[in-house]
């Protein structure tokens, strides 16, 4: 949709600042979250000011979702993961001649990463439908089930633009150890992962929360799970996202499929927690441009530290996927 964007649209209504609006951008690009839903999460505007402002200048006027029923169908077209990440949702489907054309419901129809997203993977026209944030999130839950927010679980990078100094948060601070390139620290104050690039840093260096960090292209993914379903789900999850990704039933394959490709991301579900096992997660670990490597299930992995990522397991594929995903998109910039 051409014009201006949500983003200048906040600027010019003295809505945000520039330097608060830049923040929120990156953490747009970190995290795949829409702006509009960022700018409410983080009591900067209300969503009906949002809606307002987009209805106004779009000539849009707002969808009213509450009564509407999402055929089941219709809601399988955009998988779940990107409609809650973008923020969108698909409400009808109508077909003249050899076109489909979809109805596709928007918290910010100028989101020009969500809009083409959906249009790919769909392969259908869209007729875009300005939606009220708020209801959008109700409906979201009510066509695809309740479930947390999009970054209800720890944000996966921070920045001193977006969370509190260290200096603020005594918890953290006393949990800061020695940290190798890339790796991560759970801290439990304020619920967060703090992301350290390259280098090491020593006990209360302030300085690891100043990383700023942006996103990459995914090239290559390898599922690893015994049960051919949940290989399945997995694939069915990332592929919006990965051009190729590989399945494979145990992690020992997985060294035969880097020999020839070079993976971003490594994704194995409920693996057998035996010796063979986590000595090749080590190798694989150890290996020149190796990729990030996300665990769901078997406790004895948390000892793992060839392991970015750990998650419970049984759970939805499609949020296994999606804060997999935000592990291996994350590189520090310069």
């Amino acid at each position: 949709m051409g014009g201006a964007s949500l983003g200048q649209m906040l600027l010019e209504e003295r809505i945000l600042d520039a330097t608060t609006l830049q923040a929120l951008r990156d953490q747009q690009e970190s995290s795949g979250l829409g702006l509009a839903y960022l700018v409410v999460r983080a009591g900067l505007a209300e969503p009906t000011r949002i809606s307002a402002l987009l209805g106004t200048r779009l000539a849009l006027p707002p969808l009213a979702l509450g009564r509407m029923t999402i055929p089941p169908d219709v809601a399988r077209l955009v998988p779940e993961v990107l409609a809650r990440m973008r923020r969108v949702l698909p409400v009808g489907l109508t077909s003249s001649g050899n076109r489909s054309v979809l109805r596709l419901a928007a918290s910010d129809p100028t989101d020009d990463v969500a809009i083409p997203a959906v249009r790919r993977v769909t392969g259908c026209d869209l007729d875009v439908l300005l939606v009220d944030e708020a209801a959008l999130t109700r409906k979201l839950d009510e066509t695809y089930g309740q479930t947390a927010a999009p970054d209800e679980d720890p944000p996966l990078v921070v920045g001193t633009a977006l969370l509190p100094t260290v200096e603020n948060l005594p918890d953290v601070r006393a949990r800061l150890e020695p940290l190798g390139p890339g790796e991560f620290l759970t801290a439990s104050t304020g619920e967060f992962l703090l992301w350290h690039g390259a280098g090491d840093t020593t006990r209360g260096d302030a300085g690891v929360t100043q990383q700023v960090t942006s996103s990459t292209t995914l090239h290559t993914a390898c599922v690893v799970a015994s049960d051919a379903r949940i290989r399945a789900q997995l694939r069915e999850a990332l592929r919006t996202q990965v051009p190729r990704i590989f399945e494979e039933r145990s992690v020992d394959s997985v060294l035969d499929v880097m020999a020839g490709e070079a993976l971003d991301l490594l994704l194995v579900v409920d693996p057998p927690a035996d010796a063979q096992t986590l000595k090749t997660l080590d190798e694989i670990g150890r290996r020149p441009r190796a990729p990030r490597v996300v665990v769901a299930g078997a406790e004895v992995f948390q000892q793992q530290r060839t392991v970015r990522l750990r998650l419970a397991w049984p759970a939805d594929p499609a949020d296994v996927c999606r804060r997999a995903l935000q592990v291996a998109s994350v590189v520090t910039a310069s």
